[in-house]
């Protein structure tokens, strides 16, 4: 007998539920149909699709304002840059300013070695790219050449691919070391360094300009990114 009660009651409050569950949503779909028949569910429709825009494109614009990649905005007036090395032999380096690519492999100007781009401070503007092979072949001094031709008030965007340092000479590391770098003749084999120089002026002693990592096999690439004035960076 107590079995068939609990049953029994089992039965009579899945039906409960199941009646319960039917009004629920015969109330819902009357509503709806009511929302229908007046426009308000197409209204209410049509406001959350204009805000999902909205959304979008406030996201597409805040993207597009963080230039060479930042995570935000720079200043106004001021030139936001990137400075990428390459990772191991198979990633190639990235230089990026003013939200131009510099040197990449969408642009194909890369290669082994050291790979260098001149901006005129002022103006933003390139002046000329190069990449010189310091693995195998005598191209410091080429290296060395190209930089020394860079006009007074020029910056100097460098970065290293693969191996940068076997045929690196004491002179061209002294020519990079007149550009302002520090680290130049820390950089080991297959080691990673990225440096922002200046040619004709300097830059305040707080700004980060160079980096450096070494481990003796292959390293992963790094970077330095920020955002230079001409009128406040310029010194």
């Amino acid at each position: 007998m107590g079995s068939q009660f609990r049953l029994l009651a089992n039965g009579r409050t899945k039906f409960v539920i199941v009646m319960i569950c039917c009004v629920t949503a015969w109330y819902f779909g009357i509503s709806l149909a009511d929302c229908m028949m007046d426009g308000t569910l197409q209204q209410t429709l049509s406001k959350i699709q204009g805000l999902m825009q909205k959304v979008t494109q406030k996201e597409a614009t805040s993207q597009k304002d963080h230039k060479c990649h930042h995570q935000k905005s720079c200043p106004e007036g001021t030139f936001a840059f990137l400075i990428m090395s390459g990772s191991k032999s198979t990633k190639p380096p990235e230089v990026c300013f003013r939200d131009e690519i510099l040197l990449g492999s969408v642009k194909d100007n890369v290669a082994r070695g050291m790979n260098i781009a001149i901006v005129e401070a002022k103006t933003g503007k390139l002046i000329d790219t190069g990449n010189f092979d310091l693995w195998e072949g005598e191209n410091s001094k080429p290296m060395t050449d190209f930089v020394k031709k860079a006009p007074d008030g020029s910056l100097i965007l460098m970065a290293t691919f693969d191996d940068a340092s076997s045929k690196l000479t004491e002179e061209a590391k002294k020519c990079i070391e007149a550009l302002g770098s520090k680290k130049i003749w820390k950089l080991a084999y297959r080691g990673n360094w990225v440096f922002l120089g200046t040619k004709g002026f300097t830059l305040p002693k707080t700004f980060q300009r160079e980096k450096i990592i070494n481990s003796g096999d292959w390293v992963d690439e790094i970077q330095i990114d920020g955002c230079f004035s001409p009128k406040t960076d310029y010194l």
